[in-house]
């Protein structure tokens, strides 16, 4: 599911760290710079713990988990059913 997420919208980075923190809290100086990269760190740790679990987790198991079963049908979509 890993390549999937990543393939459809890139790395996964829950915060992107664009500096507003201390762009708005500018008159805090050291403080706001710290709070950053406490922030920013929480959100890798997060986004680290997303990414292993997605990495687990396959696109056949979620099949076998929403069909109920160990195995995927196959269908021939050429081949006419008749009711």
């Amino acid at each position: 599911m890993l390549e999937v997420v990543e393939a459809l919208e890139g790395p996964i980075v829950t915060y992107p760290n664009t500096g507003m923190i201390n762009q708005v809290f500018s008159d805090m100086g050291p403080t706001a710079n710290q709070g950053e990269k406490v922030l920013t760190e929480v959100f890798r740790q997060a986004d680290e713990q997303y990414t292993n679990l997605l990495r687990q987790q396959t696109v056949a198991h979620l099949i076998y988990e929403s069909l109920g079963r160990r195995e995927i049908p196959v269908i021939n979509w050429n081949e006419v059913i008749e009711s």
